[in-house]
């Protein structure tokens, strides 16, 4: 779900999905950077966006929430799905703006800022970079920072959505760490054929195993209970209904 940047010898930036290009938030060069109006044009394209766990309440009742992973095997981690077709976003059209009373997920939010890492001789740097996108670089924008350097609240708000996200992030990761070890993932595809007569075929995306929970052990379902996931997976599992409206609207 990232590409990399070249930003020297030994360093590149790994770019999330829908950035183009990085550049590292500067309080002098982006003092007035962020335009007027939020646009979300960057995604307008991709048919699954990042979810942390924290959303999955919310992002049920309006997309399918599945799991993702590179190789099938190991990192895996959440998505909602936009859209049935490759180049395909149904809650955001190329004028940049999401679909009216849709939740929009924290991923989209945080544009066009994130917190990128930094792969330096082969290995992940521990800190990350604040970044922001170049071509959502608006000159004479919304104030970000003060002539002397202080954060405005513009800026302070932004800030800790892109540190909220970035815990949850974490957060998610841990909790599909357990499920995988736990055997609860389970790969499946959709097909379908849309009102228009075009055969949909989408795969590649897991989901829990409702016949594996049945299966745990009393101390596995017990930490699914504690650490608060079983709510969580029972709103993905719910949230693979809205598969059917994807296939009406494409």
């Amino acid at each position: 779900m990232v590409t990399g940047q070249h930003i020297g010898m030994t360093q590149t930036i790994q770019t999330p999905i829908g950035y183009k290009q990085l550049e590292a938030l500067n309080k002098g060069v982006h003092r007035f950077a962020l335009a007027q109006e939020a646009s979300f044009a960057f995604c307008a394209g991709l048919n699954a966006l990042p979810l942390t766990v924290s959303e999955f309440p919310v992002a049920c009742h309006h997309y399918p929430i599945v799991f993702a992973s590179p190789n099938g095997k190991d990192d895996f981690g959440a998505a909602v799905v936009t859209g049935l077709k490759t180049v395909q976003n149904l809650f955001c059209g190329t004028d940049g703006k999401w679909r009216a009373n849709v939740y929009v997920p924290a991923y989209v939010r945080c544009y066009p800022f994130c917190l990128a890492s930094i792969v330096e001789e082969g290995k992940t740097r521990l800190n990350k970079l604040v970044c922001i996108a170049k071509e959502a670089v608006v000159p004479g924008g919304l104030e970000l920072f003060t002539e002397s350097g202080d954060p405005t609240p513009l800026w302070r708000e932004r800030e800790k959505l892109l540190q909220e996200y970035e815990n949850d992030t974490a957060r998610t990761a841990e909790m599909c760490r357990t499920l995988k070890s736990m055997g609860l993932f389970k790969d499946f595809a959709i097909q379908a054929t849309t009102p228009g007569k075009e055969l949909i075929n989408l795969a590649g995306m897991y989901r829990v195993d409702e016949a594996a929970i049945a299966q745990l052990g009393a101390s596995q379902f017990r930490k699914l209970i504690e650490q608060g996931w079983l709510e969580k997976i029972y709103a993905h599992i719910i949230s693979l209904r809205n598969f059917q409206a994807l296939v009406d609207c494409s």
